[in-house]
This record gives C-alpha cells, sequence and structure tokens, in this order.
C-alpha cells in the first residue's frame, strides 16, 4: 500500500503537469490568428524560469517528483516559448521576446553557475536557491492579482480564469501538503501564501456574477 506521502507527490505531479498544458489553447489561439499579436510571451520565461530554478533545487535535496515534475514543466514551457517566437511578427515583438530570453538565459545559467561552482558551502547554496525558488513562485503566482482591480471595478469575475484558478488552487495545497510532510519550507510557505492568493480569488466568485450588467438606458 502506498503511503500518503507517496499519494501526495504522484497526485501533486499529475495535476502540476496538467496545470502546465493550459498553455494549449493559448497557443492554439495564437496559431489561428497566425501571430503572437497582443500575447505575451512574458509567462512562458517565466515559468521556464521558475521549473528551472525548482528542479536545480530539487537535485539538490535530491527529491525525485520535484524532479521529475519540473524537468517536465522545464521541456513544456521552453516548447510554449519557442512556439511563441516563431509566431512573433514585426521588429519590435521579436527584440521583446529575445530581450526576455537573453535574460531568462543569463539568470538561469547565473543560478546554475553559482550552485555548481561558487558556493563552496551546501547549506548556503541549498538555503539561497530555495529562497530564490519561493520567491519566484509567489511572484509568480501573484501576478494575477492585478486583475482584481478589474474585477471590483466592473463588479463582475468575468475577467477571471476559474477552470484555471481551480486547478492551481488544487496544485499548490497539494504541494504545500508536500512540503509539510518532507520538512522543507521552501517547498511549503510559498505553496501555502499561493494557495491562500488563489483563494481569495476564488472568494470573488461568490461576491460577484460571472457577466457583467447591462445598463439600461
Amino acid at each position: 500500500m502506498m503511503s500518503a506521502k507517496t499519494i501526495i507527490s504522484v497526485t501533486a505531479t499529475i495535476s502540476t503537469i496538467g496545470q502546465f498544458l493550459t498553455g494549449v489553447p493559448i497557443c492554439l489561439k495564437v496559431r489561428r490568428k497566425g501571430e503572437a499579436g497582443d500575447v505575451s510571451g512574458l509567462p512562458f520565461a517565466a515559468g521556464t524560469f521558475s521549473c528551472s530554478v525548482w528542479f536545480k533545487y530539487g537535485t539538490v535535496i535530491r527529491d525525485a517528483p520535484m524532479m521529475a515534475v519540473n524537468l517536465s514543466g522545464l521541456l513544456i514551457q521552453a516548447a510554449y516559448l519557442a512556439f511563441y517566437y516563431c509566431y512573433c511578427r514585426g521588429s519590435v515583438s521579436l527584440t521583446a521576446v529575445r530581450r526576455q530570453v537573453a535574460a531568462m538565459v543569463a539568470l538561469i545559467a547565473a543560478v546554475y553557475w553559482y550552485v555548481d561552482f561558487h558556493e563552496q558551502d551546501r547549506e548556503v547554496a541549498q538555503y539561497r536557491l530555495g529562497f530564490m525558488a519561493a520567491s519566484a513562485s509567489i511572484a509568480f503566482s501573484a501576478s494575477p492579482l492585478a486583475s482584481v482591480a478589474e474585477v471590483i471595478r466592473s463588479k463582475s469575475t468575468e475577467s477571471l480564469p476559474l477552470p484555471l484558478l481551480l486547478v492551481t488552487f488544487l496544485v499548490m495545497l497539494q504541494w504545500a501538503i508536500y512540503g509539510t510532510m518532507i520538512g522543507d519550507s521552501f517547498v511549503q510557505v510559498p505553496n501555502i501564501i499561493c494557495t491562500c492568493i488563489c483563494g481569495l480569488q476564488l472568494l470573488l466568485f461568490l461576491v460577484y456574477p460571472r457577466t457583467r450588467k447591462q445598463n439600461v438606458s
């Protein structure tokens, strides 16, 4: 019989990979339009960076589930980014995405170099890498909070992606539980914070309707 830790790690891995695949509809939309248009490639670059850092952290603490899910995420996010680049049109869009990719690669290289070659104290390297990974997760998950102002202004949750929020809430909750089980605060704390962020956004669906009220003249 599988232990509770194994069950949580397996289900968290599956649901996280499912969350990574939510970028597919965005890519299909870009393909139908024939160009990236107003779709930003920054989330793909940020996702690639986040998965790269968490994968490295997984190798440092030798956690197989963390390595597996973030390696999968790294490959998926990198594929999204390459697809997005192919559909960029115009010098401005191409320049922007090239800068994003260059910054991402430079940051990843700097992190890996620091952990593998610069810092001799492995505990210090693990602590700083974990802090960086946790900060990246919180920043990435907090970005949708920008849409909360629009929800309050319009008194409608039409702009919030309910399915994505539900999946993200489940994923973060599972990893928070897993972090508690393995006694790793860098896994536990940011996922608790991200679970609360998603939970607050989900509460808005209880306060505001899904559609905007039409003004009657």
